[in-house]
């Protein structure tokens, strides 16, 4: 059986094909494989759906300010990772939990301070999707762009135009 759906049951919207703007990048998971879980800890709040193998795609259903949800690029893990699960660790504390693909004895876990995976430093990436200056039939000019960015490394962020 393949897989190339993720539904999610809306109390006001009933049935909703939450995956659909993946569904190409699922095609072809097995089921049996694939972890689901809702993560819930400060800003980082999400549902994580991973391929039981090599990473995860994040998305924040609920993203501000209109309410639509935000899909990330998949996120692939050094080493892989077979089953993500958010677990309370502790009163009100919430950990997402990430278990290896081979051996089952490591067990990491997400931290939104740490630009490593399991001690193997990984570079920061996004792309900003359109920006809509004018809608059609109508003229923009644009001067500039000016971005604010906080230098954390050794190599500052650069901006790209496609």
């Amino acid at each position: 059986m393949e897989c190339s759906r993720l539904l999610t049951l809306d109390p006001s919207l009933g049935l909703t094909r939450t995956g659909f703007p993946i569904a190409d990048q699922i095609e072809g998971w097995n089921p049996a494989n694939v972890y689901v879980t809702c993560h819930e800890s400060g800003n980082d709040n999400a549902v994580y759906v991973a391929d039981g193998s090599t990473g995860w795609y994040r998305v924040n259903p609920t993203q501000a300010p209109d309410g639509g949800s935000v899909w990330s690029p998949k996120a692939n893990i050094v080493g892989g990772c077979k089953v993500v699960q958010s677990i309370e660790v502790t009163k009100g504390v919430h950990k997402l939990l990430i278990g290896a693909t081979t051996g089952g004895q490591t067990i990491s876990k997400r931290d939104l301070t740490v630009f490593s995976d399991l001690g193997t430093p990984y570079q920061a990436d996004f792309t900003v999707g359109s920006l809509i200056l004018a809608q059609p039939g109508q003229l923009a000019e644009l001067a500039f762009i000016t971005c604010d960015f906080v230098r954390t490394g050794i190599s500052e962020p650069t901006v790209k135009s496609a």
